[in-house]
């Protein structure tokens, strides 16, 4: 298929972009890595001199131009890195039309590793050392020279027909004019490089033999001076350079036969370029040397496989499974936003749960402020009645000393809310894989501190119950045996007979109510045996304390259960949060007011701990009592300060979380635009796919193969050409070509 077919069915053309651009832009861009000549001087003396043979009136001025041609020439190349083994520079002397007069190659053989012999092909003719006097000997083309660790500069001549030729043509008001008829004359001038790739290769291409140019990219440049004026370049630029301007163009001499590809095939910003043409008014037409460098255009795509098209398979094949992925992905997206939806009541009544849990909190500070200020109070009493409150010293440490756990206990609290809000922010950050991890963790701080799964714990508190119930109903039974006795020995004690049937009966039911209450307390004895709760349970007595025993412990689990539960239900409120930016910017203002509660516990528990130092100073040695009583005033002092520092932010505390409360709402609504957006989405990636994606698959995989079957043999084409005059097997090599052509000027 042509590419104008192509192109009517691929509207956006974005295959043709990629693989024009992929042998053109990147050609096209200037580079900032600049091509290095290693040749020695001898090497360009030689070339010099050549020149010099169709320039002897050359000047000083002129060859200042030249050099900064060359250097504008030579800044625009970028190669990629590769070891070379082989540098070879083409100098091509032409005259004035392009035509080559003499060829001059310089070759710089580079010893990597310092070897005492190099091995060489070359089909140069008069070859000469130039850089020291290492010797060669040569057998037909093959060469081996005597390097003894050095690298080799030679040089010589050529007469093989170069890869890329160029014809030079002049026009002067339209019409074409030799250079000679030019030099002197004004007016409208128009100079074209047009080129012609020589070099060919045979290729397989859809199973047909075809002839495939070898990609060359020839940059042409010349030095105008202020006699060109309204200079313009096609496939080209003008770079100015004082009172001179650089013209530098570019070609892809033969590319567009090698892909079989027209102009009209792509985008207005793409073309192959495959000549340069400069047009300016010109008074008294004179024109220096010109020059152009031919580079392989290989040499500009990535040696780590950037120029393999096998690449652009894997390409699409990646795109599917990804939008298959995102297809699947869209769709869990929009099922995991209404499952949100439907729980977000839960995380409203949870909101409300939490500002009432902070307004008891705030409450409850604001009574203690009032308290310590009460204590401090009487300490400064204290303080002014030393002697008087000596006896009381052991009553005051037994107070300080519950005071100091009880603000001990605050401050706990007060880091545990502290840390709680930061967690819940922290998480909320974390998004659901946290929330996640953070569950797991609660259960598994229960089950550390427990020793016992959440689950076990549960089913332990239901069997401790159940035998604290068979225990009650085992005293029950002791409890009627010992009235059933009772009645029995009234019985007796009113002349009553032991063979009487009521004496019997009430024998009999004591009897029973007794065995039973020993099943009973047998049976719950057995079942905490089995648990690692050995228990003497023979009496009412000793069952009840077991009673006791198993509440502290069914207390203690059921405590830590409780915890396991806010803490779940906490993380599962702050889950059911995630999207709501408003909730997080209240989140913040809890965050630091939690923080500010938990720095005034924190001061409220050292002024505690300051005051019971005091005390105990004060309790140990009551001939010091003065000196504790001033340490206690400290804490006092310190204690009131934290206090303080406590109340003060409980409106910051209450207004966070009424904000947070009220922001509940616009998650809500958030969350129904969210729910809305994602089943959008998911349809969108639905649509994207089939009228997207699969058709550009299914047109590169119907259409694109043969042009990129031309592409990729273009490439292999040019990575096969290393050298003009041979190369040894297993070198890598660079070569370029410098053409320069003789200067036009009028007679005397």
């Amino acid at each position: 298929m042509k590419l104008p077919e192509l192109k009517s069915k691929f509207k956006n053309k974005y295959a043709i972009r990629i693989i024009a651009g992929m042998l053109v832009v990147t050609l096209a861009a200037t580079g900032t890595s600049v091509y290095q000549v290693s040749a020695a001087k001898g090497d360009d003396a030689a070339t010099e001199a050549a020149a010099e043979e169709k320039e002897a009136d050359a000047d000083a001025e002129a060859e200042n131009t030249v050099g900064s041609l060359q250097d504008e020439l030579m800044g625009n190349i970028s190669v990629n890195e590769k070891e070379i083994g082989k540098e070879e520079t083409v100098y091509v002397i032409a005259d004035s039309t392009g035509k080559e007069q003499k060829v001059i190659v310089s070759d710089h053989l580079i010893n990597n590793d310092n070897k005492a012999t190099i091995g060489d092909a070359s089909t140069l003719t008069d070859i000469e050392n130039v850089k020291g006097d290492e010797t060669f000997t040569q057998n037909g083309t093959k060469l081996v020279w005597q390097a003894d660790g050095n690298d080799i500069y030679y040089q010589g001549t050529s007469t093989g027909q170069l890869p890329v030729s160029q014809k030079i043509t002049y026009s002067l008001d339209g019409k074409e004019i030799s250079p000679e008829e030019l030099a002197g004359k004004s007016g409208k001038v128009t100079i074209r490089f047009d080129y012609t790739n020589n070099e060919k290769v045979k290729a397989n291409i859809g199973g047909k033999e075809e002839e495939i140019c070898v990609p060359f990219v020839a940059l042409s440049g010349m030095v105008l001076g202020d006699e060109f004026t309204n200079i313009e370049v096609e496939n080209g630029r003008v770079a100015a350079d004082g009172n001179n301007n650089i013209v530098v163009g570019y070609a892809l001499p033969g590319l567009k036969d090698s892909l079989d590809v027209d102009a009209g095939d792509f985008d207005a910003d793409i073309t192959i370029p495959e000549y340069v043409e400069v047009t300016a008014d010109v008074e008294n037409f004179s024109l220096g040397a010109t020059m152009t460098v031919v580079m392989n255009a290989t040499n500009f795509v990535s040696a780590e496989g950037e120029g393999d098209t096998s690449s652009i398979d894997e390409l699409l094949d990646t795109l599917t499974d990804a939008t298959n992925q995102l297809e699947d992905g869209s769709a869990e997206l929009a099922d995991g936003v209404d499952t949100l939806k439907d729980n977000l009541g839960e995380f409203q009544d949870g909101m409300s749960t939490l500002k009432d849990g902070i307004a008891a909190y705030t409450q409850g500070a604001d009574t203690l402020n009032t308290g310590i200020g009460s204590l401090k109070g009487g300490i400064d009493t204290l303080a002014d009645n030393v002697p008087a409150l000596t006896s009381g010293v052991g009553q005051l440490k037994d107070g300080a000393d519950s005071a100091a756990a009880g603000a001990e206990s605050l401050a706990t609290g007060a880091a545990q809310v502290s840390a709680g809000v930061d967690q819940l922010v922290g998480t909320i950050q974390g998004m659901g894989a946290t929330l996640e991890a953070s569950k797991e963790g609660v259960y598994g701080n229960f089950q550390a501190s427990a020793g016992m799964t959440y689950e076990q714990a549960q089913a332990v508190v239901q069997s401790l119950q159940s035998a604290q119930e068979n225990l009650k109903t085992g005293i029950g039974y002791d409890a009627q045996a010992a009235a059933l006795y009772a009645q029995a020995a009234n019985y007796l004690a009113g002349g009553g007979n032991v063979a009487d049937d009521p004496y019997v009966q009430l024998v009999g039911g004591a009897g029973q109510a007794a065995g039973g209450a020993q099943q009973y307390y047998a049976g719950v004895a057995q079942a905490l045996a089995a648990s690692g709760m050995n228990y003497s349970i023979t009496n009412a007595s000793e069952a009840a304390a077991v009673i006791d025993a198993l509440g502290d412990t069914i207390a203690s689990l059921q405590n830590g259960i409780g915890q396991v539960d806010g803490a779940l239900n906490a993380i599962n409120q702050v889950e059911a949060s995630l999207t709501g930016g408003d909730s997080m910017t209240q989140l913040t203002t809890l965050q630091q007011g939690a923080a500010q509660v938990a720095a005034g516990a924190s001061d409220l528990s050292e002024g505690i701990g300051a005051l019971d130092v005091g005390i105990t100073k004060l309790n140990e040695s009551a001939g010091t009592l003065s000196s504790g009583v001033g340490q206690l005033k400290d804490g006092a002092a310190q204690l009131a300060n934290g206090a303080a520092t406590l109340v003060a932010n409980n409106g910051t505390l209450n207004d966070g979380a009424g904000k947070l409360k009220d922001g509940t709402t616009a998650i809500a609504d958030g969350v129904n635009l969210l729910s809305d957006g994602a089943h959008q989405l998911a349809d969108g990636i639905v649509t994207f796919n089939e009228d997207g994606i699969e058709k550009i698959i299914n047109s590169y995989n119907g259409d694109m193969e043969p042009l990129m079957d031309r592409v990729q043999a273009t490439l292999d084409a040019g990575g096969g050409y290393q050298s003009y005059t041979d190369i040894a097997d297993g070198v890598n090599g660079s070569v370029k070509f410098i053409y320069k052509t003789e200067a036009i000027k009028a007679e005397d």
